[in-house]
């Protein structure tokens, strides 16, 4: 192409030739015939300088991707950098068969691929190394990792090509807790004693790990199969806005999701204990089909947020137990040394007793 494309003013040429220095005669004027040296030369060089960026751009990725994990009061969860590097290497279709598109996001797409050795159905998110996207897979890729829970997404192993980084998890085929709670309106509180113990049992995992998921939302939580919601799995996903946290370590920033958000977050000073809250506003909205806090416009919600003001609704909250307001209370709290902590929501009353109560049942049946 650069040979047919000879013009000097042509973007392709000026583009290398301000790369290197090279004496005006070795440059192609009307015919390239007449400086096919030149033209070599030049041709050369390029590789040269396009070998020697990828080199280059290989060497350092690792540190760029290091300094994404370096936040405000926090630690990585382990001083174990080698685990960002690929657990494979070489092409991701000789190692899998791809198949079909599964999602696709802002910076990110999710495709099948199948194991041909094994047979084994595994989900793929491509992400470009380019801009900070590269920062969030790093330490997407850390924190997954150091965490081993049935109801968190495993990931499986990670490759990369001279573009991309790809993560290799199980496969879940039962989309998301929002796409269930959109078709369903809401849960009844058994089909929510199935849910809200997996999600709590995850979180508490996470917290004991130092790890804040930070956007705790329904549509970061997958159903294993597209079996019915009795009898199924939830998996955690998407950690690119998770941190890290030791001891009394503060997290900064404001992320996550408006409905879901700690009062705490939007300060922007806060800790594990915001991932609690959005565990509150999760289980109200299964039970009831609304968030908690819900407005006109992102500011009416966020302003409410801030103070805590929500109530339950006599007409939507009648049929359920005292037991899940109760725990739905002492998850809202903007009072973070009251509110609930993983372990004291998963040996609650309602997650204890009603679940023995509904498993009792079952059995009789």
């Amino acid at each position: 192409e650069l040979y047919h494309h000879h013009d000097d003013h042509h973007p392709m040429w000026r583009r290398l030739i301000l790369r290197v220095w090279l004496p005006s005669r070795c440059r192609p004027k009307a015919d390239p015939r007449d400086h096919r040296a030149g033209f070599l030369l030049l041709s050369t060089l390029a590789v040269f300088i396009v070998i020697r960026r990828a080199v280059r751009a290989h060497t350092s990725l690792l540190s760029r991707l290091l300094r994404c994990s370096r936040l405000v009061g926090t630690t990585s969860v382990d001083d174990d950098y080698s685990s960002f590097l690929p657990t494979c290497t070489g092409g991701l279709d000789e190692k899998y068969r791809l198949g079909g598109l599964l999602g696709q996001g802002s910076y990110a797409s999710v495709f099948k691929a199948i194991d041909p050795t094994t047979g084994v159905g595994y989900a793929v998110k491509a992400v470009a190394k380019e801009g900070s996207e590269a920062q969030v897979v790093a330490r997407e890729c850390c924190i997954m990792r150091q965490l081993n829970h049935p109801n968190i997404l495993r990931l499986h192993a990670t490759l990369e090509d001279g573009h991309t980084w790809y993560l290799v998890t199980e496969l879940c085929v039962g989309g998301e807790l929002f796409g269930r709670l959109r078709e369903m309106g809401t849960f009844t509180e058994a089909q929510a004693l199935v849910v809200m113990p997996q999600i709590l049992s995850a979180v508490r995992h996470m917290h004991s790990r130092s790890v804040a998921h930070c956007d705790l939302k329904p549509e970061n939580f997958l159903f294993k199969t597209d079996g019915p919601v009795e009898g199924n799995t939830v998996k955690l996903i998407d950690f690119g806005l998770s941190q890290v946290c030791r001891g009394k370590g503060v997290l900064e920033g404001v992320m996550g999701n408006p409905y879901y958000v700690a009062p705490q977050v939007l300060s922007g000073c806060y800790d594990i204990a915001c991932d609690m809250w959005s565990c509150g506003a999760l289980l109200y909205l299964m039970l009831v089909g609304y968030p908690p806090f819900f407005g006109e416009t992102y500011a009416e919600v966020l302003a409410k947020v801030r103070v805590g003001w929500y109530e339950f609704h006599e007409s939507d909250w009648r049929h359920i137990s005292n037991a899940a307001k109760t725990l739905v209370t002492c998850l809202l709290t903007t009072d973070v040394e009251k509110r609930y902590t993983a372990r004291q929501a998963v040996n609650s009353q309602w997650v204890r007793g009603r679940l023995s109560l509904y498993n009792l049942i079952d059995s009789l049946s």
